[in-house]
């Protein structure tokens, strides 16, 4: 690390150990949690791939090892090590009887790398407050530039093909007639988690600090990034985590409500960057109109309908019926939450199915097979259930689940003396809502992580840690 990049960074007093100088890496090495790809083969229960994001894990949690072991006795007195540990043995044990083997095993070693990175930062706890300044920095700076990447992709989707912009199936600008960016992630809404943090932080920092520019313009990117994303879960988790915030303080009426106003703008200026896409766009056939109305649609679950009436249309020159395409999508897409409820409800019948299930669960990677198994012409063997907790249910039963909800509770309760922490943990523990799985959301692990070890040692004041 260059001298004038540790002064930026406030680390130029620091003397810091392996495990601290690649933790600073995790605010860019999450952003990879898709691209680039090692794909490694596939079965017919799911896909072996390895991210960049999954490989930095690994050798952040190898770097730990011998932290660990320096600090053994003290991590042995610590009651979040056992109760993590007690959830880690759990899908351990439960190998026994998964449906997935193959999934089970590679399920848990993911989690063991996560616990190994939690008991490591237990350990260097009062160090690692003295990098948090640096590690929200970064994590803010590299939001900026991706969301600035988002706008370029978005762009980039109106001449090149998806192999090119790394737009995911479901991303192009077939679909509403503007291209969803990804970025690196697997799908717009893994794009918009990776935003929850920093746009929340931001949102703090107005409301809670003087304004200056840098900052204010960095929310307003960050924010424009997450609405162009149009994922529901990652945007109504980042309203949840605004009203949160406004709750704490909600008497500062002047502060919350200049920040609304910020808000609001970022969203117009989404709106005006999808409608501008779109009618630039010569393979689509939409317009600027048209292609908001349907944002607008999506975004209020269908309640708000603001599409133009159709017009007569006008003779097209026969290159233009040739190339133009009509948008797959006129609005909100209702299937997309009826497919996340019905994946929801199976698994809640698979799970009620025995009372075996019911408390410990049909074993550890087992959600897909065990639904698929139960409801062979509804699912399929690699369906996931796209819900945190219902999944958790299923796979680990009633003592995983309350044992999940405690370890929650306790960053929670370990937070309590800086409330503004919980407007990031409601987002994120709501988006959990709407996806589950390990390796497209190591950053939602590694923020609970690092707020939970650091909390319990010191008061994280955004106006004097930042």
């Amino acid at each position: 690390m260059t001298t004038k990049l540790r002064i930026w960074l406030g680390l130029d007093k620091l003397e810091l150990i392996w495990f601290e100088k690649l933790l600073l890496l995790a605010p860019i090495a999450i952003w990879f949690s898709y691209r680039p790809l090692l794909r490694l083969g596939q079965d017919e229960t799911m896909y072996f791939e390895l991210s960049v994001a999954m490989i930095y894990l690994l050798i952040l949690a190898l770097s730990g090892l011998g932290v660990i072991f320096d600090n053994r006795k003290e991590l042995l007195k610590d009651k979040a090590a056992w109760v993590a540990g007690f959830f880690i043995l759990l899908g351990l044990i439960s190998l026994a009887w998964t449906p997935n083997i193959i999934r089970g095993v590679l399920t848990v070693g993911v989690g063991g790398l996560l616990y190994i990175v939690l008991l490591a930062c237990l350990a260097r706890a009062r160090e690692l407050k003295q990098l948090l300044p640096a590690l929200v920095k970064l994590y803010v700076v590299s939001a900026v530039a991706m969301s600035l990447l988002a706008l370029l992709q978005m762009i980039a989707g109106i001449w090149l093909a998806p192999d090119l912009t790394l737009l995911c199936a479901g991303c192009v600008a077939e679909q509403f007639g503007f291209a969803r960016p990804n970025v690196f992630a697997i799908e717009p809404q893994f794009f918009g988690s990776l935003l929850l943090f920093p746009a929340l932080f931001l949102t703090w920092r107005s409301m809670f600090e003087r304004w200056n520019k840098p900052e204010i313009t960095s929310l307003m990117i960050v924010v424009t990034g997450l609405f162009l994303t149009m994922s529901r879960g990652a945007i109504f988790a980042f309203a949840l985590g605004v009203s949160v915030l406004i709750a704490i303080r909600f008497t500062r009426y002047y502060a919350w409500l200049k920040t609304g106003g910020l808000l609001v703008a970022s969203f117009a200026i989404s709106l005006a960057i999808q409608g501008v896409v779109t009618a630039v766009n010569p393979n689509i056939d939409e317009t600027f109109v048209g292609a908001t109305s349907k944002v607008i649609n999506q975004m209020t679950l269908g309640v708000i309908d603001i599409s133009p009436e159709e017009a007569p249309v006008e003779q097209a020159t026969p290159e233009a019926e040739a190339t133009a395409k009509v948008p797959v999508r006129d609005g909100y897409v209702e299937e997309s939450t009826d497919i996340r409820v019905n994946r929801s409800s199976l698994a809640l019948q698979t799970w009620a199915d025995n009372p075996a299930s019911v408390v410990a669960g049909v074993g550890i990677g087992g959600a897909g097979v065990a639904v698929w198994q139960k409801f062979p012409d509804k699912t399929g063997a690699r369906e996931i259930v796209q819900n945190q907790y219902v999944e958790t249910l299923l796979e680990q039963g009633l003592i995983g689940l309350m044992v999940f909800v405690a370890m929650l509770a306790a960053v929670f309760v370990s937070t309590r003396s800086d409330k503004w922490l919980w407007a990031i943990l409601a987002a994120f523990m709501f988006q959990w809502l709407f996806f589950s799985g390990y390796p497209n959301l190591i950053h939602v692990y590694l923020v609970l992580i690092i707020v939970y070890a650091t909390a319990r040692h010191v008061r994280l004041s955004p106006a004097k840690r930042y």
